[in-house]
C-alpha cells in the first residue's frame, strides 16, 4: 500500500507523452534531426562531450517537435479551407455521398440520442450550411471525447496516429528537403577536402532524400493527407456508432 502512490505518480509521468505524441510529433521531429546530425558528426565528431551532445539533442528535438506540430496544424487548416471543411464534417453532410444514406441517418439519430445534439436534416442543411457545419464539428468533438474514454485502443486511434504522422511529416517536407540538401552540400565539401565513406554516403543520401522530400511536398502531400484524414474520420464516426448504448435515460458525459 505504501508503494501505490509513488507508482501512480510514475504512471502519470510516463503518460505525459502519449502514443500520439511519440508517433505523430516526436518521430517526425527526429526525422528532421537526422540531416543535422550527419554534418555534426563529420565536422565536430568527438570534440564535444557526449552528455553535452545528448542534452543539446534533446532540447533540439523538443523544439523541432513544436515546429512540426505548429506547421502541421497550419497546413491542416489551409488544406481544409481549400476542400470546404474538415473530413469529419464533409463526410457527415447530406450532400456528400461517400457514406451510405442509411448510415448517415443512423449517425444523426445516434448523435441526438447520445449527445443531445440535433444535426440538421437533409431539407434544412442546404438553407443553413454554416450552422449545420458548426453542429457537426461540435458533435465530432464530443465523439472524440467519448472514444478516448470508451474505445482508446480502437482502430480509429490507429488511423488518427497515422494521419497525424503523415500530416506533420508532409507539412515539414519543404523544411526537410532544405535540410537534406544542405546536409548533402556539407558532406560533399567534407568529402572533397578529406574524403571518407561517411561523407560520401551522406552526400548521396542527402541528395536522394532532399529530392524525395521536395517531390512529396509538391506532388503527393495533399492526396495522401486527404485520404488518411477521411479514413480516420470515417473510422471515428463508425466506432461511435458501434459503441454499446448507455443505459436508458442516460447520455454520454461531457467534460468541458
Amino acid at each position: 500500500m505504501e508503494v501505490a502512490a509513488p507508482m501512480a505518480d510514475w504512471k502519470e509521468l510516463l503518460t505525459f507523452v502519449d502514443r500520439y505524441d511519440v508517433l505523430a510529433r516526436l518521430l517526425p521531429a527526429a526525422l528532421l534531426l537526422v540531416p543535422i546530425v550527419i554534418p555534426w558528426l563529420l565536422l565536430v565528431g568527438d570534440a564535444v562531450p557526449a552528455w553535452v551532445a545528448v542534452a543539446g539533442g534533446v532540447i533540439l528535438l523538443y523544439a523541432l517537435s513544436l515546429l512540426v506540430a505548429g506547421l502541421g496544424r497550419c497546413y491542416q487548416a489551409a488544406l481544409w479551407a481549400r476542400q470546404g471543411g474538415a473530413p469529419s464534417t464533409r463526410l457527415c453532410r447530406w450532400a456528400d455521398n461517400r457514406m451510405e444514406k442509411c448510415d448517415k441517418e443512423q449517425l444523426h439519430a445516434t448523435v441526438q440520442a447520445r449527445l443531445q445534439i440535433a444535426l440538421h436534416s437533409a431539407r434544412k442543411e442546404p438553407h443553413r450550411p454554416d450552422e449545420a457545419d458548426r453542429l457537426i464539428a461540435t458533435a465530432f468533438g464530443r465523439v472524440r471525447e467519448v472514444l478516448r474514454k470508451r474505445d482508446p485502443n480502437g482502430l480509429w486511434f490507429r488511423f488518427l496516429t497515422e494521419y497525424g504522422f503523415a500530416r506533420n511529416c508532409l507539412a515539414v517536407a519543404g523544411v526537410s528537403a532544405a535540410l537534406w540538401l544542405g546536409s548533402a552540400a556539407v558532406c560533399l565539401l567534407v568529402w572533397l577536402h578529406a574524403g571518407g565513406q561517411l561523407a560520401l554516403a551522406g552526400t548521396a543520401a542527402g541528395v536522394a532524400l532532399g529530392l524525395g522530400s521536395a517531390a512529396a511536398r509538391f506532388r503527393f502531400r495533399d492526396p495522401i493527407v486527404t485520404h488518411l484524414g477521411e479514413r480516420y474520420a470515417h473510422a471515428a464516426w463508425t466506432a461511435f456508432l458501434c459503441l454499446d448504448r448507455p443505459a436508458a435515460g442516460q447520455t454520454e458525459s461531457h467534460e468541458p
